[in-house]
């Protein structure tokens, strides 16, 4: 899938993305692979605000993390020296996705 605004166009694996549920404890996700080997950005979009911070390994966020919206459209984030994307729910449970992009 080829998502693109004004003339940023960018090759996004859906197959590849993984997804979790947001909740009331951090929890850390992996980073998903392509083929194997880590994708050099990750989309991540939400259903409901909550608190995001890539990290290594067992990364713990809390309010010390980015707030991410639904309304924010995602955060494209370089996975250069990060395994997982920690996630924490601001007011109410939703869901995470994070996609690997090329």
């Amino acid at each position: 899938m080829i998502i693109g605004r004004n003339s940023m166009a960018l090759k996004v694996d859906p197959a590849g993305g993984t997804g979790a549920a947001t909740g009331g404890s951090s929890v850390a996700t992996a980073v998903p692979d392509v083929n194997g080997v880590n994708a050099p950005r990750v989309l991540v979009t939400v259903s409901a605000a909550a608190y995001i911070l890539p990290g290594i390994s067992a990364t713990v966020t809390s309010s010390n993390g980015f707030v991410l919206t639904p309304e924010s459209g995602g955060a494209l984030i370089s996975t250069h020296g990060i395994t997982t994307i920690s996630h924490l729910q601001v007011s109410g449970a939703g869901r995470i996705c994070i996609l690997p992009v090329e």
